[in-house]
């Protein structure tokens, strides 16, 4: 599932400890009018036998959309 997960998420990094997997990854955004720029992220934890996944996203709508499409196509596979 992690692998899976990298490879939804091209870039990611992936940090083992011994519960769980997190694969984080970010993508530069330029600013947004007056507002600072913030980068797209998506932090996804694994359970240690892949079954459990929990996801953390941060980005405009469209990414959001964008980001949570990759990851639902990494279930169906």
């Amino acid at each position: 599932m992690t692998q899976a997960v990298a490879l939804a998420l091209p870039g990611a990094r992936i940090e083992e400890n011994s519960r769980t997997t997190r694969v984080v990854w970010q993508h530069p955004c330029p600013p947004d009018g007056d507002s600072p720029a913030q980068p797209d992220s998506a932090c996804v934890y694994v359970g240690p036998s892949g079954e459990r996944v929990s996801v953390e996203v941060s980005a405009h709508p469209q990414g959001v959309v964008a980001m949570l499409t990759a990851l639902a196509a990494v279930q169906q596979d």
